[in-house]
């Protein structure tokens, strides 16, 4: 138990240091989110008691998450960013054990993006699929679309 507590805390320092701005804060919020992973707004993760800090630096360390250094790279250096991360948790994932292999699974589904037309401090979001029930309108909106990458380790047909 205490090896494991150490990974734990060496893992979370890792990831920690890789966060380049309001990494205090955005530690905090992953800590709420485990907590309360049934939030319906980030107001209520915002008033989890491990969220130490105020509402509105919740909304200043996401806009901080990601702030590309060449902003005609971003995209690339955002895929960098992430793979420094996956490479911090991938010591804790369970080796693949019924394939050489780890099988993921993703969904990216646009169905339900956060919309956000008319928000000035969203500088990152896009034009995304959104249905629109109005005849001749098109299926488009402003905001984010957001997908989920999970690890399956216990499923053994590929179908």
């Amino acid at each position: 138990m205490y090896e494991f507590k150490e990974q734990f805390k060496a893992i979370r320092q890792a990831l920690y240091d890789n966060f380049l701005l309001r990494a205090d804060a955005l530690f905090n919020l992953l800590d709420s989110l485990s907590g309360r992973q049934r939030a319906q707004s980030i107001v209520e993760l915002s008033l989890e008691s491990l969220y130490e800090r105020q509402y509105s630096s919740l909304y200043d360390a996401v806009d901080c998450f990601f702030t590309a250094k060449k902003p005609d790279e971003a995209a690339k250096e955002r895929q960098e960013k992430a793979l420094e991360r996956i490479k911090i948790l991938l010591p804790i994932l369970p080796k693949p054990s019924r394939h050489p292999f780890w099988l993921t699974g993703i969904d990216a589904t646009p169905a339900l993006p956060a919309l956000r037309p008319y928000a000035r401090t969203l500088s990152d979001r896009g034009v995304t699929y959104h249905p629109n029930p109005v005849p001749g309108n098109k299926p488009i909106g402003v905001g984010h679309s957001y997908s989920v990458l999970a690890l399956l380790p216990g499923v053994t047909k590929i179908t």
